[in-house]
């Protein structure tokens, strides 16, 4: 007898398991081949095992197309099946094959011939039904899981001061209303929020409508500079009413778009904000400055108390009804809901999200639509903070933020004209607190989260309960 094949002598057969390979090709006994190849976990996966068996040390040059794949794997299976099962031969077919695999030493007799009665032959098998159409599964979309707390509880047990004014801010947004003092709008801004004009805007004042003009025209020059233009426009049109002041322009500019401000007083120094927790103090917990102008102050015996600094914040819901009200503008705000059904019918057919391009591919974003946090006629704006330079030698004298309408298509969102103004905070220090300063704009908004804003859709003709969601 001749000894059996050592350890390295024994056949080695190349695997590219995902589990313990991680898709690598790597050489293994055959036992350990076959029980790696029980334990794939995808078909795909066992045509790659397959057809790295018979390629051996050339499995890295496995082909990536499928039906390359199937048919090496193919060869492998059969390959394999052929060292596994000791004299069994392939069947041939066809089984009127007229030679045989093994062919006899003799002719075997042909048997006896017998009549039989003949029969008509069957009927054709009547087809199946077809098969109802089933329902597109539900995606499965990973994403963060919402984050479930007290929020009450955590301001109650939040024991550092910064914490405790955080949460402070946290509960009056949850608490925000348009109605409340905080939001500072009187009653006429609020009876044009939540009814808003039905009908596109339509000048026919000429003189007025030649003062809104010049007003945007010189909207990088002066105040001074369209007072001029003011006054040369009296002396060589005598015969005409004359333009509007700068100051009457402004105004009726806010009439017809309903754009509101609101004013809150600030620390002197851009420190923080008088807002949230810092509302009723006097002395800047930063930088110890009074809020109040002094001069003012001492003239009146302590009696008049002026701020020294406001900021400005421009409400959001003016600004959105003002959009649509005209068609164009009301159409293009439709692109973040088309854009999204794009995606999720393109997920349904191939299970995978196209390019990556926009918010819209965000695994947060499609699970907050699937979930129904994001309606169809919902809102999605976003917040950015910046300093602005407005004079050429002169470092950042005053930081804005706006909103990003996401609704808008990228190529639009991101120009000046489709650009939300914010809020304007006076420099040239750089804000300490911004969370005190943003606090207004995002308590309006909030509030318009609970309430809802009313929009006349130009484009529909129709009156639509929108719904604002930050993000």
């Amino acid at each position: 007898m001749f000894p059996g094949p050592t350890e390295n002598q024994r056949p080695q057969w190349t695997c590219v398991c995902l589990k313990y390979g991680s898709g690598e090709p790597h050489e293994v006994s055959s036992s350990t081949w076959n029980r790696h190849f029980e334990q794939a976990a995808t078909d795909d996966e066992k045509n790659h095992i397959r057809a790295a068996r018979l390629l051996g040390k050339n499995a890295r040059l496995l082909p990536n197309t499928t039906e390359a794949l199937i048919a090496l794997a193919k060869r492998g299976r059969e390959t394999t099946e052929s060292l596994l099962s000791v004299g069994r031969r392939k069947k041939a077919k066809t089984r009127d094959s007229s030679v045989s695999e093994q062919p006899d030493q003799f002719p075997s007799p042909s048997p006896p011939t017998v009549h039989t009665p003949s029969f008509p032959p069957p009927p054709p098998p009547s087809p199946p039904p077809p098969e109802r159409m089933s329902p597109p599964p539900e995606l499965q979309i990973p994403r963060r899981i919402r984050p479930n707390f007290d929020i009450d509880r955590l301001a109650q047990t939040a024991v550092l001061p910064k914490l405790r004014e955080t949460m402070e801010y946290i509960v009056s947004l949850r608490n925000a209303s348009l109605e409340d003092a905080v939001s500072k709008l009187d009653d006429a801004a609020l009876q044009r929020i939540r009814h808003p004009p039905q009908a596109t805007l339509q000048i026919d004042d000429l003189d007025i409508r030649h003062s809104i003009g010049t007003y945007l025209a010189l909207e990088h020059s002066s105040q001074d500079a369209y007072e001029r233009v003011r006054h040369s426009h009296t002396v060589n049109y005598p015969d005409h009413l004359g333009m509007l002041s700068f100051s009457e322009v402004e105004r009726i500019i806010a009439q017809y778009t309903g754009v509101e401000k609101i004013q809150n007083d600030m620390c002197p120094k851009t420190c923080l904000a008088y807002t949230g927790p810092y509302e009723p103090l006097e002395l800047c917990p930063t930088c110890a400055m009074s809020r109040w102008n002094q001069e003012k102050l001492r003239a009146s015996n302590g009696r008049n108390k002026v701020a020294a600094r406001k900021f400005t914040t421009i409400t959001l819901a003016s600004q959105l009804q003002a959009r649509f009200r005209h068609p164009q503008t009301a159409r293009e705000m439709q692109y973040l809901h088309e854009r999204t059904q794009q995606v999720l019918e393109h997920l349904r057919e191939t299970g995978e999200i196209p390019v990556i391009d926009d918010v819209v591919m965000g695994w947060d974003f499609l699970g907050a639509v699937l979930d129904g946090d994001i309606k169809p006629d919902d809102i999605v704006v976003m917040v950015s903070l910046d300093g602005a330079q407005l004079y050429q030698s002169k470092e950042s004298d005053c930081w804005i933020y706006v909103w990003v309408l996401l609704n808008m298509s990228p190529d639009k969102r991101y120009k000046k004209i489709n650009v939300i103004p914010g809020g304007f905070i006076p420099g040239p220090n750089k804000p300490k607190n911004v969370d005190s300063f943003l606090f207004p704009g995002l308590h309006h908004v909030s509030a318009l989260q609970k309430e809802g804003l009313t929009i006349w859709d130009a484009s529909r003709r129709d009156d639509l309960a929108h719904e604002t969601v930050f993000r």
